[in-house]
């Protein structure tokens, strides 16, 4: 990985964030959720920049695919990686971040691997089926979740 690759950059600021919270105590709510906040509206402009338009060739439609999971894998990480608040909202703050690796193992990142597989075979309706499925992802039970946890920047 290069120094100045997004990736590094990536990384360093989740280690950066999740160092953050005071003088070597578990960080409070409040703290938690700025630091969260900062990592999700990081997350939210890198998966816009990686989708850099409506992809409409095979080749674009792949490699849009690709470069959207590579972002939301390393985002969720990030933000796992946030150290957490002690007690209820520890617990809370960590089932914001299984919810949001749920959601984006079992519902987006299958969809991303069906529009790949879809454009791959030239096949139109599974492309249309999977960017409809990608677009009716309910996200619902995680914004709670974000604002149980005190992310309420994670909530958009």
């Amino acid at each position: 990985m290069r120094a100045g690759s997004p990736a590094a950059l990536i990384v360093a600021v989740g280690l950066a964030v999740a160092g953050c919270g005071g003088s070597g105590g578990a960080p409070t709510r409040p703290e938690y959720g700025r630091n969260a906040s900062r990592l999700c509206a990081q997350l939210t402009q890198q998966v816009n920049e990686a989708q850099g338009g409506t992809p409409k060739t095979t080749a674009a439609i792949v490699a849009y695919a690709d470069r959207v999971a590579r972002v939301l894998s390393r985002g969720v990480q990030s933000i796992d990686n946030v150290e957490r608040p002690g007690g209820k909202d520890g617990e809370r703050a960590k089932a914001y971040v299984d919810e949001l690796r749920r959601q984006v193992d079992a519902d987006i990142r299958p969809a991303l691997s069906d529009l790949k597989a879809a454009a791959m075979r030239g096949d139109r309706t599974g492309v249309q089926a999977a960017i409809k499925r990608l677009r009716s992802v309910d996200s619902t039970r995680l914004k709670r979740l974000a604002r149980q946890a005190g992310a309420s920047g994670c909530t958009t």
